[in-house]
């Protein structure tokens, strides 16, 4: 069993590659065991949402080798580097995934509540990540955190504005939708591009950080200002990754400078 949310394996690695290398300490075996049990525990959420929905069948084993898998890698960050402090991230870890629990079992997990909580929740791989490798949380390590989140946040509204452009094309009752989602998307790209702005002339952030925010701007312009048309959603996607590439980028260079 596989996450079928695509879009979700660069914010499950990017936020903890950029919380490593944003730390000063930390080791390569630090690095692999948090990576190991982020994945384990990822990947655990898909045959548990299958278990909460009904559909157990075949799942046990899936969840009993994922859950494994986390333990793998989270076990020797407690018990041999004793990093007790990775147990208070995972209090908001669970928060989200009993409300994606329930949100499945009602079909809505499509919607904006769980993706947010979603994203901002796999941005806290950034702090743990940093905690995990230096053994002190920094206010810089947060400030990765909102900088993660506000970036994943972007897609949502990209996305669904691309959705309804889909839709539009032959459809002329979702117009009005359309016309919403074009605007909820520029006025959040406009909004995340100021609020970095500000950081980086507050000196709280690299001005390089801006990049990815303002080139994710300019590409909802460009897609808002098409007419309606029938889309290549592999296209969009295989996107997206590719803008998650520069984001990060952009950051280790800044982290890097």
């Amino acid at each position: 069993m596989i996450p079928r949310e695509h879009g979700s394996w660069p914010m499950l690695f990017i936020p903890p590659i950029l919380g490593l290398a944003a730390s000063e300490g930390g080791s390569a075996a630090v690095a692999f065991f948090f990576l190991l049990g982020s994945l384990g525990a990822f990947l655990a959420r898909t045959p548990l949402t299958a278990m909460g929905c009904g559909r157990e069948k075949g799942a046990l084993p899936w969840l009993v080798g994922y859950s494994a898998l986390a333990a793998a890698g989270f076990l020797p960050l407690l018990l041999a580097y004793g990093r007790w402090v990775l147990l208070l991230f995972a209090l908001p870890a669970g928060a989200a995934l009993l409300l994606n629990l329930r949100l499945a079992a009602a079909k809505k997990t499509m919607s904006l509540a769980n993706e947010l909580t979603g994203i901002w929740t796999l941005s806290l791989g950034a702090p743990a990540a940093y905690y995990a490798a230096g053994g002190t949380p920094e206010p810089g390590a947060w400030l990765l955190w909102l900088l993660n989140g506000a970036y994943f946040t972007g897609p949502v509204f990209h996305v669904k504005l691309c959705a309804f452009q889909h839709q539009a094309a032959s459809n002329a009752n979702a117009l009005p939708l359309l016309e919403k989602a074009r605007r909820r998307s520029w006025a959040y790209h406009c909004a995340a591009l100021a609020g970095v702005l500000a950081l980086a002339a507050a000196g709280a952030a690299h001005w390089l950080a801006a990049i990815p925010f303002a080139a994710a701007l300019i590409k909802t312009l460009a897609q808002g200002a098409r007419a309606p048309r029938r889309m290549d959603f592999r296209r969009v996607g295989y996107g997206e990754v590719g803008h998650s590439l520069v984001f990060a980028s952009a950051l280790l260079a800044a982290i890097y400078r």
